[in-house]
């Protein structure tokens, strides 16, 4: 018994430690953009800018939900290269996320019109070419990257001609790491657990229960 609660106090204060809880910072399946109505070249997004969509005229279409809908009950997902010019857009978040460890995920599959596609992605010193083959369904990937100064995170279709990769569900969260004082509090209820644990046993032992 005494063993058995014991492993219940530590796995207790294991389970509120705060070093395991991450706070997310953005979450975003793109199903409000535009009010739920898909859109071609689409630069009005509620989390991202289209980064060279004045430089150089890159775009990206907000497909789905019935149009273009090449991933049926995915509600409007992202096609990286837009339509018309032949330039990918560079989608990259409004927000530049301050120094500290990130863990972050999105989907990713392809054109599903014949082309395969490669698909870069940056985060501050994170930098990855995935490669999409036309056929690949959706596809989780989740990342994790330390940022030693403040950086967006970004989106990319490499190969030209209004055919991109498809982009869908991106999740950014800040790893928390406790501070000394949340640290200091979680030992001491430990050490002061464990304590009236031993003493309760004696007691029993002394007692003869």
């Amino acid at each position: 018994m005494k063993k058995f609660t014991i492993l219940f106090l530590a796995g207790s204060l294991l389970a509120l430690s705060p070093s395991l809880h991450a706070q997310v910072l953005l979450s975003d399946n793109f199903n409000t953009e535009n009010g739920g109505v898909p859109q071609l070249n689409y630069n009005s997004f509620a989390n991202w800018i289209v980064a060279n969509s004045v430089s150089q005229g890159g775009t990206v279409d907000l497909i789905g939900n019935g149009y273009f809908d090449f991933y049926p009950g995915n509600g409007l997902y992202i096609d990286l290269d837009g339509s018309g010019n032949g330039v990918p857009g560079l989608l990259e978040t409004k927000t530049t996320f301050g120094a500290g460890t990130y863990t972050f995920s999105f989907d990713l599959a392809g054109s599903a019109r014949g082309m395969d596609e490669h698909v870069d992605v940056n985060f501050g010193p994170y930098s990855q070419t995935f490669f999409v083959p036309n056929s690949q369904p959706y596809t989780l990937y989740t990342e994790t990257v330390t940022l030693t100064t403040p950086a967006p995170l970004s989106f990319q279709n490499v190969e030209p001609g209004d055919v991109g990769a498809i982009l869908d569900n991106v999740t950014v969260s800040e790893n928390s790491v406790p501070d000394a004082g949340s640290t200091a509090m979680l030992t001491a209820g430990a050490v002061l657990a464990l304590a009236a644990v031993g003493a309760r046993s004696r007691k029993c032992v002394t007692s003869g229960n």
